[in-house]
Parts: C-alpha cells; sequence; structure tokens
C-alpha cells in the first residue's frame, strides 16, 4: 500500500510543475532563516566581545567601567538567552502550524458539501489528524518542560534540575511554586490535558480514537494555547534577567568621573 501511494503521488501531471510538497506558513521560513543566521552573527557578536575582554583593563572604578565589566560577564548569558527563546519561536512556529493543519482536517470532515474527505466523517478525525496532533502535543509538552527547567535552573530559585531527566508535572510544579506562570495561565490544566493527551496519543494506539476527537478538539487547542503562553512568557523573562540589570547603570560617565 505504501509502494502504491507513493507511485500515486508521482503519477499526477501536476508534478512537471514542480509544486511545493506541503503547505506551510510564512512563519515558519521566517523563523527557519532568523535560525540559520543566527549561528554566524552571534559568532562575529562573540568575537567582538572576547576582543573587548582581552583589551580591557579595569581599576578605576568608573560606571564607563562598571557596565564594561557587567556586559562582559553578561554577554555568555545573552547569546545562550537570545538562542533559546529562537528556538522557542521554532516551537510555537511549528505548534500553530499543526493546530492550523487539524483544524482544516477537522472543517472537511464535517463539512457535507467538501469534496475532500467525503468517504470520512467526524468520527474520523483522530485517526487522520493524528500526525498534526501529535506534532502539536509533544512539541508543546517539550516546550514547556525544556524552556521551564532551563529558567528554574538559570534564575535564582534554588532549584538546579538535571535538564536532561525531567518530566512535565515536576517542572509545573516547579514554575507554580516559583510564581513563574502568568494569572491567566491555569497550569492544572496544561497538566490534567496536555499531559494525558501526550501519553494517550504517544504511547496509547488503542486509545488515540477517544483521545482529541473534533467534540474535545477546542479543549486541547485551550491547552496547547496555555502552553504556547507559557513558553513565550518564560522565554521573555529569560532574556530579561540578563538585560534588566543593565538598565540601572548610566550609559554616560557622572559629572564628578567626567
Amino acid at each position: 500500500m505504501y509502494k502504491s501511494d507513493l507511485e500515486h503521488r508521482t503519477s499526477f501531471d501536476g508534478r512537471v510543475l514542480d509544486p511545493l510538497p506541503v503547505r506551510l506558513s510564512w512563519g515558519i521560513g521566517q523563523v527557519a532563516d532568523l535560525l540559520k543566521k543566527f549561528e554566524s552573527t552571534f559568532e562575529a557578536f562573540t568575537s567582538s566581545i572576547e576582543t573587548c575582554r582581552t583589551r580591557a583593563t579595569f581599576g578605576t572604578e568608573t560606571p564607563y567601567e562598571l557596565l564594561s565589566r557587567r556586559w562582559l560577564r553578561r554577554s555568555r548569558d545573552l547569546r545562550d538567552r537570545i538562542e533559546l527563546s529562537l528556538q522557542t519561536s521554532m516551537w510555537i512556529q511549528w505548534i500553530m502550524e499543526s493546530l492550523w493543519q487539524a483544524d482544516e482536517l477537522a472543517a472537511y470532515l464535517q463539512d457535507n458539501e467538501s469534496r475532500y474527505l467525503q468517504q470520512c466523517g467526524p468520527e474520523m478525525f483522530s485517526y487522520i489528524a493524528h500526525p498534526p496532533l501529535l506534532v502539536a502535543v509533544l512539541t508543546s509538552a517539550a516546550m514547556v518542560e525544556e524552556v521551564g527547567a532551563v529558567t528554574v535552573d538559570e534564575l535564582d530559585t534554588g532549584i538546579n534540575p538535571e535538564l536532561d531527566d525531567t518530566t512535565l508535572d515536576e517542572v509545573l510544579t516547579w514554575i507554580q511554586d516559583q510564581g513563574l506562570a502568568p494569572e491567566a495561565i491555569d497550569l492544572d490544566v496544561l497538566d490534567d490535558v496536555l499531559r494525558d493527551a501526550r501519553n494517550n496519543l504517544s504511547h496509547s494506539m488503542t486509545a488515540r480514537s477517544t483521545t482529541v476527537t473534533v467534540e474535545t478538539f477546542e479543549t486541547y487547542v485551550e491547552a496547547v494555547h496555555m502552553a504556547v503562553q507559557l513558553g513565550l512568557h518564560l522565554a521573555g523573562r529569560f532574556v530579561r534577567d540578563v538585560l534588566e540589570p543593565l538598565a540601572d547603570l548610566p550609559l554616560t560617565p557622572d559629572v564628578e568621573h567626567s
């Protein structure tokens, strides 16, 4: 069946036009381009910082020196945290792309007049939309787990997690205990809906058809949107933790130091 499907795809006359094999949003390409350019751009940034570090002389205790010291100390943290923010953005783009694809399939399955998927009904949603549903739920859980664990590890929380060995429920507990989540985000919903959906969609073939149905799709979407908001909030908090301490230092010397 797999070979027949491939032969069927390659037999279309439209293939001579060499169309894009999948439909992707504009945002996916933009974030991918940012990630591609990031390494070379920040390699140059890191090199310039290292040059400044080797040429710097200290001992004057002027505001200039205090500012320079802090920037030099924070430069590596800034690079790492901006990179994590970009990766979070890519995760979010794929989450939203997957939700869009699942929503399109749901619309076709519920439209009796549609010329697509005419032989299927709404009850087929869990099977037909499984790939985008799986991508969205796994990515959402992974994003919250990784960004959350790195955040509580780097901020002054006293928590030092083993970053390669965390679970979603323990990371959500840390986020809740440290007050790192916005009030509008219900962490219990993420723990219940997101974790159960991830386990069922990825580990249980028999529970797949009842995990996310057309009727429960909106509840699932709300939970995923909460995960996206939390990921954005934590990534932003992560970067601000580096930038905000710099704001209390003047960019020009005081008069007595002139």
